[in-house]
Formats: C-alpha cells, structure tokens, sequence
C-alpha cells in the first residue's frame, strides 16, 4: 500500500480521482486553504497530528497553498513525517 507523507496534488488527479490509492479505509479528511501562513500553518498541522479519537481512521491533510510568497511550503514539509 501507498504511504505517502508529502505530495503535490493537480487538478486533473483530483477531478479524476487518482488521489488515494486506497479507497476502502474510512478515513478524516482535512482541506486547509493558506496564504502566507507561515507563522501560523505549523500550530494548525500540529494540533491536527495530535488528536485523540480518531480510533483507526485513517487522518488526511490537504493544503490549498494561494500563490504563497513566504515559508508556508517549507513549513508544511517540516510535518510531512508526523
């Protein structure tokens, strides 16, 4: 099974439905839009990565970056592996 931890996601694989290569697991979706969220993406993901319950559902994150011009990218990758 795929286990991917960072990928960039385009607008043809998600109208065509080539996101999750695993459809059967119930699962937590997450869709954030930022825009030069750099100081503030990091308290968001953490808290995400950190919640109780989720009782073997499976926790996807996507992130919509807006045209960023600051660090927003980068910091989100530092969460890729939590």
């Amino acid at each position: 099974m795929e286990n991917l931890l960072y990928k960039k996601v385009s607008y043809d694989d998600a109208v065509h439905n080539r996101i999750f290569s695993d459809y059967i697991s119930k699962r937590i979706v997450a869709i954030i839009p930022a825009h030069n969220e750099q100081y503030a993406i990091g308290n968001v993901l953490k808290s995400l990565v950190n919640q109780d319950g989720l009782n073997g559902l499976k926790l996807s994150i996507f992130i919509a970056l807006d045209n960023c011009t600051d660090k927003t990218e980068e910091v989100i990758k530092e969460y890729k592996d939590k």
